[in-house]
Formats: C-alpha cells, sequence, structure tokens
C-alpha cells in the first residue's frame, strides 16, 4: 500500500490533505490525530510524514515505530520550535501540568512536540494496521 498517494498539496494554499479518494480508515485517523483540536495545517502534515515514514518501514520490511519517529522529527532547533507552540503547542499544553517545571522551556517544548508526533504516528499506525 502507498499512503503517500492519498495526499495532495494541490490546493491553493499549498498545504497537505487528503486526496478525494483517501480511505475511509485513513479519514477517521487523521481526524483522531487532531484530538481534541481542530484541524491544522501542521498535524496534517505530520499525519502525512506519518503515512511516508510507514510506506518506507513496509519497503524495507522493518517496524514502524511512532516513538522512532517522532525522535527523528521532533524539533531541536529554537526556531522550529517557537514556531510550532505559537501555532499548535500551546493548545497541547493545557494537557500537561509539567511544563512549568522543565527548564529549560525549550526542552519542555520540545517534549510536548516530541508527545504529540508520538501520538499523531502511533493514530496513523494503528488505523493502518487495523485496516489490513
Amino acid at each position: 500500500m502507498n499512503l503517500d498517494s492519498y495526499w495532495t498539496n494541490d490546493n491553493p494554499r499549498n498545504v497537505w490533505t487528503l486526496t478525494d479518494d483517501a480511505p475511509e480508515w485513513l479519514r477517521g485517523a487523521v481526524q483522531g490525530a487532531h484530538g481534541e483540536l481542530m484541524p491544522d495545517d501542521w498535524t496534517f502534515d505530520r499525519c502525512r510524514g506519518a503515512c511516508l515514514a510507514i510506506d518506507e518501514s513496509i519497503k524495507h520490511q522493518s517496524t514502524f515505530d511512532p516513538y522512532e519517529y517522532a525522535d527523528r522529527v521532533t524539533d531541536v532547533y529554537h526556531r522550529g520550535l517557537a514556531g510550532w507552540y505559537a501555532s499548535v503547542g500551546w493548545k497541547v499544553e493545557s494537557e500537561h501540568d509539567e511544563i512549568e517545571s522543565v527548564s529549560p522551556i525549550t526542552t519542555a517544548i520540545q517534549r510536548l512536540q516530541f508527545e504529540r508526533i508520538a501520538f499523531i504516528a502511533g493514530t496513523i499506525f494503528q488505523a493502518y494496521r487495523e485496516s489490513l
């Protein structure tokens, strides 16, 4: 299965969205990956990234691990973390109490982003496995 074939950025804003022929299980997984949050471009992009990573693991006959994927793609530079936090992270922070107790703040934001990416990737992967 080529999960990337169900994604397109052929739209006026040039953002990643699902194609019209995407299977219902993938649509449900992407919706679930947003959790309680409203749809946002960053989450759609990470859903597509998870699909690409799953495709690669299938191609190389390796096991997909959402935490390894999250470790590879979590931002390490302050600019990326600050941009993510400003657009999405502050919404996620309310789910976690420990951000105030972590120093430096970029470490706390990086931890939040890692957890969010792992959640997104895990949601997509579980739905993929259940679709088989």
